[in-house]
């Protein structure tokens, strides 16, 4: 099943399969992602004549997104850390560290799972 960014959150409430369920889940981490890295491009840029208050308030929330991926990114790492290096005999299917993998590579190329 492939989402389309948006379409996200009004498939959930249709989903009954946990694996459809985490796909789109892994699509909203991504998607917020993507939001985070351009909204700190934008605020990176400097508008003219910007005051010191208004300045105060770019960096602030510029910092705040950045971290937020930061956080996002150390998760996805963690979680992929984790699956990678589990033991594959104990996982209940075939589906261990390889197809987290794979899954991960395909939503980051926008393909879906």
């Amino acid at each position: 099943m492939v989402v389309s960014p948006g379409d996200s959150e009004d498939l959930t409430e249709f989903m009954t399969e946990p694996t459809d369920r985490a796909v789109v889940l892994l699509q909203r981490v991504s998607e917020l992602l993507l939001e985070s890295r351009a909204i700190v491009k934008e605020l990176e840029a400097v508008p003219d004549g910007e005051s010191s208050a208004d300045a105060a308030d770019r960096i602030a929330y510029g910092i705040l997104v950045a971290a937020l991926e930061e956080g996002l990114v150390n998760t996805i790492r963690h979680a992929l850390g984790n699956s990678l290096t589990h033991d594959a005999r104990r996982l209940p299917s075939e589906r261990g560290g390889n197809h987290c993998y794979r899954v991960l590579r395909r939503l980051r190329r926008g393909e879906g799972a």
